[in-house]
């Protein structure tokens, strides 16, 4: 679906870079991730804002972390970037 067609102001696109998916509670080495998000004026089709978010997990994960555990820490630093 186009953002366009439902009348949307902007689109967010994210994009996984990297992940490491490691045994942290044995290995006390850390899951990483990388992300890219870029933000475009669906009218325009201009590019708004980009960046590149890293985040890491605790050593306690209780099974593991999954990427989207790590989303609301990427998001948040890039919104908060957006704003300064």
């Amino acid at each position: 679906m186009e953002a366009s067609s439902i009348a949307a102001d902007y689109l967010f696109v994210s994009k996984i870079l990297h992940w490491e998916d490691r045994a942290t509670e044995w290995s006390l080495l850390s899951d990483k991730i990388t992300v890219n998000y870029v933000i475009y004026d669906t009218h325009s089709g201009e590019k708004i804002a980009s960046t590149t978010a890293s985040a890491t997990s605790g050593l306690a994960t209780f099974g593991g972390d999954h990427p989207q555990d790590f989303v609301p820490k990427t998001v948040e630093d890039f919104l908060n970037e957006l704003m300064q």
